[in-house]
């Protein structure tokens, strides 16, 4: 009976709570105002991101006490900042004024004077664990932050700097053990003292790999980026699970360092676990435009055909105007770690307003990567085309050395919000087409992104091409190698190929230069939604000399842009500001995944 009557008082007094919040009226937030004195600039900006009076602005509290707690909270968290920011004798106060309707907070900052550093003192553990050059470096990268303010970001940086130079030094288990900041009693000045643990001096040893299935272990040492018995340095370790990854081969890698004793001159071993991930692939998209008509693209990947990472693609896609089907292969770590071998097979059906195409081109190129993320390939290409317009039907046939250099520094493949990217490519073409044809096509383009707001919801980006053709004129060049502009990656608004000069039945020529700009505003407007206003400027010529003798034709319009996890999908409307009467439509719009560019 007892247990019955406990039982029953555990369970009321656990429904009692929610009970008694369903009777107690809702409370109403207390919602306040804020002022700040004393900072401006930079350092006003820190102030407003680290304060949670302003953070929490839209999450008010309860009650006048919970609000002087959190203000209190605040004024301790904004000395901590001033000091990090090199602020030592810094203050912060704050005084609520409740004669309004609402509470207002005053918060007042006193920063004092700006600390800078000294003297920077470095001791390295073992004394003369190191060689004396290894000590230098690692001093030179402290040296730089004297005469600087003391802002704790720059002091760590430094630091970890200098323990980076004892690690690439053959220490890789090096660490930072001590750090002490000693305030001068009379200037505003700190001497900072760090003190280093080298550890053991090592050397790369072995390398045991689990979790290989298809991959070869020799694919994986190609990867190495240090010679056999070098010092060891974590960096290189790191860059070298970097190469793993970037084979696309596995779904997860780790590799752990380990010295193999505790005397100068060990091993340092390395455990490289993976795992491998499935090699096919299968991919499909679709797109649509007023000028191309709706078109697909259909794709199919092995990532490690061989067991070397060797990586196989193929192609097909298509629309109204074109169809092209292709296959790549590409053999990473050909003959040298960053190196890699590609052989193309690509066929073409064109039945474009400005020729008609049925076409064949393979291309044997090496690419290798530089600093600076840099990537150059030189290659081969063979091609013949039949091709067809308004002078009549010509086949031909042309052999080519392609040379190309690129360069991606953007944050993201489908939607980039900064950085920048740069292509290049000139291409001396030499064979047949109504006589001999001999000349060299060059072509660069360049985009660039710049977000407006901290958030990355408002972005510009800008893009230009140029391009042009020499030697020899447009009547000997395969309409297929002249340059074009217009449509969706081009000059929206106008037709396909649209933008230049046309022939007797308003069918586009081509030229023998181009010039294209754009630029957009994407406006993030909620998690889903996005606009984006643009304007593009495009002309062809037919001389060499890109905008001799062009018209410049420009189009505008809006976008919008629904965001996937994959990327953004896009939907654009154009119209031709300058537009041609019975040649050029009132508008276009294209639908696609992935930003214009």
């Amino acid at each position: 009976m007892i247990r019955v009557l406990l039982l029953i008082w555990a369970l009321a007094a656990a429904s009692a709570p929610a009970f008694a919040d369903e009777l107690e009226p809702p409370r109403e937030r207390v919602r306040y105002g804020l002022t700040l004195s004393g900072v401006d600039g930079a350092l006003r900006d820190k102030v407003q991101s680290a304060s949670r009076l302003y953070g929490l602005r839209d999450r008010a509290p309860y009650s006048d006490l919970a609000l002087a707690r959190r203000a209190d909270a605040d004024m301790t968290r904004l000395v901590q900042l001033l000091e990090s920011e090199g602020y030592y004798d810094g203050r912060a106060r704050y005084a609520i004024d409740h004669s309004g309707e609402r509470p207002t907070i005053a918060i007042s900052i006193d920063p004092g004077p700006l600390f800078r550093i000294a003297r920077i003192d470095l001791v390295v553990d073992p004394d003369g664990g190191v060689p004396a050059p290894v000590f230098d470096q690692a001093l030179a990268s402290l040296a730089v932050l004297a005469g600087q303010p003391a802002r704790a970001a720059d002091v760590i940086a430094a630091e970890d700097a200098a323990v980076r130079a004892v690690q690439s030094a053959g220490f890789p288990l090096a660490r930072r053990a001590d750090r002490k900041l000693t305030r001068d009693p009379v200037a505003p000045e700190v001497a900072v003292s760090v003190r280093v643990e080298a550890g053991p001096a090592a050397r790369f040893g072995r390398i045991d790999y689990t979790g290989l299935e298809r991959t070869q272990a020799a694919f994986l040492d190609s990867l190495v980026p240090w010679a056999a018995g070098a010092p060891a340095d974590p960096a290189l370790v790191e860059e070298f699970a970097a190469a793993l990854r970037a084979t696309n081969v596995f779904g997860s890698v780790t590799v752990d360092g380990a010295v193999d004793g505790t005397n100068s001159g060990d091993a340092y071993d390395l455990a490289v676990t993976v795992h491998e991930a499935e090699p096919r692939t299968i991919s499909a998209g679709a797109s649509f435009s007023r000028d191309k008509g709706p078109g697909g693209t259909v794709g199919w990947s092995h990532r490690n055909l061989l067991g070397r990472g060797e990586r196989l693609n193929a192609t097909l896609q298509g629309n109204e105007l074109e169809q092209v089907g292709g296959l790549r292969f590409a053999k990473p770590a050909f003959l040298r770690r960053d190196q890699t071998l590609d052989a193309t097979l690509e066929l073409r059906n064109t039945n474009a307003d400005a020729f008609e195409e049925k076409a064949a081109s393979t291309e044997l190129s090496l690419s290798r990567k530089f600093p600076r993320s840099w990537i150059g390939s030189v290659g081969v290409g063979a091609e013949i085309a039949r091709l067809e317009d308004a002078t009549g039907r010509a086949t031909s046939y042309l052999v080519s050395l392609p040379l190309r250099a690129s360069r991606d520094l953007t944050d993201d493949l489908l939607d980039p919000t900064s950085g920048h990217k740069f292509a290049a490519e000139a291409v001396p073409y030499l064979g047949s087409f109504a006589g001999t044809a001999s000349f060299v096509r060059g072509e660069a383009s360049a985009s660039a992104y710049r977000a407006l707001d901290a958030d990355r919801a408002w972005v510009v980006a800008a893009r230009t091409r140029v391009g042009s053709v020499v030697g020899q004129s447009l009547a000997v060049i395969p309409q297929n190698q002249r340059l074009y502009a217009g449509g969706g990656g081009s000059v929206r608004g106008f037709d396909f190929q649209f933008v230049g000069p046309l022939n007797v039945a308003n069918d586009p020529t081509g030229g023998r230069s181009v010039v294209e700009v754009g630029i957009e505003l994407r406006a993030k407007i909620s998690p889903t939604f996005g606009v984006v206003p643009f304007v593009d400027a495009g002309a062809v010529s037919a001389s060499s000399l890109p905008l001799k003798d062009a018209t410049v034709r420009y189009g505008a319009g809006v976008g919008l842009r629904y965001f996937t996890d994959v990327g953004p999908l896009r939907l654009d409307l154009a119209v031709p500001l300058n537009r041609r009467r019975g040649i050029d439509p009132g508008f276009q719009f294209y639908i696609s995944f992935g930003q214009a560019f």
